[in-house]
């Protein structure tokens, strides 16, 4: 399993919960109907709340929107993106293991395990400058926060062909995984781990087409942004990650500021009648 095929399966999944999403647009515009010459309302403070669901490059997600004024919205959003894959490994050539007593033979992994837990929350606030608060582009900023450790990948080996030549409990962790001239260590469990760490608090700035609290009952919203975090991504752990990039033992560390790009497209729901 490598990084290419991970991105791939990740894009997988994003599209087949897009698809719907996009679907959903012809239907709710069908039903609204031409009736453009409603007249915004002048919504107050807290005077109605919006909620939404769909789909972002963070993954599934809903949101709650409510008015500070005619042109400033408030809005928290959460989204998570769980991915857990479970898959076989058939090295050409097999790895190497290397035994204490400088024994050496070919071996593969039984399987590789790779999972990608992110969680993200966003509190946004959400500006029109354009038709006196009745405009349907808004500038978005905000604060974000996230889960730190949201990727892990192993590679389990069967401890009883160890067990055979006497290697067993905490003496794994003195075996050597041999694969492209980089050595890993088995941990105590017959496995090598690597993680990606990551910043736990950024900075959001985006543009937002479709109002977070619809005119009418059911609307569409579109987002696109560049979340700026502060703090280093961080590889480490005594294996490869992905299967692709060594870090065997120790830290591989980004500069303390990165972006990243967002997009999202979400169903809207006005839940209150506008006075």
């Amino acid at each position: 399993m490598n990084f290419t095929v991970f991105v791939m399966k990740k894009l997988s999944v994003l599209c087949a919960l897009l698809l719907p999403v996009c679907a959903l647009q012809l239907p709710l515009c069908a039903a609204a109907g031409n009736k453009s010459d409603i007249p915004f309302p002048e919504r107050k403070a807290f005077s109605n709340v919006g909620v939404s669901a769909g789909i972002s490059l963070d993954g599934p997600g809903i949101s709650v929107s409510t008015p500070i004024s005619r042109s400033v919205n408030l809005r928290a959003d959460y989204h998570l993106l769980p991915i857990f894959l479970t898959d076989e490994v058939n090295a050409d050539p097999p790895y190497v293991a290397k035994l204490p007593d400088g024994k050496a033979f070919e071996i593969n992994p039984e399987s590789a395990k790779l999972s990608f837990n992110s969680h993200v929350f966003r509190l946004l606030v959400d500006w029109t400058p354009f038709k006196k608060g009745a405009g349907g582009v808004f500038l978005t900023g905000g604060i974000l926060l996230q889960n730190t450790r949201v990727f892990r990948y192993s590679q389990i080996y069967d401890t009883s062909v160890f067990a055979d030549f006497g290697v067993t409990g905490d003496e794994l962790t003195r075996v050597e995984i041999i694969r492209h001239a980089n050595k890993y260590n088995l941990n105590e469990n017959g496995a090598i781990d690597s993680y990606v760490r990551r910043p736990e608090f950024g900075l959001y700035i985006g543009l937002t087409f479709g109002r977070p609290i619809p005119k009418r009952r059911v609307g569409v919203r579109g987002e696109i942004g560049c979340p700026i975090y502060f703090g280093m991504w961080e590889a480490y752990g005594n294996g490869p990650v992905m299967g692709a990039f060594p870090v065997p033992g120790n830290f591989y560390r980004t500069g303390p500021v990165s972006a990243n790009l967002y997009i999202s497209v979400h169903v809207t729901v006005r839940l209150l009648k506008d006075k």
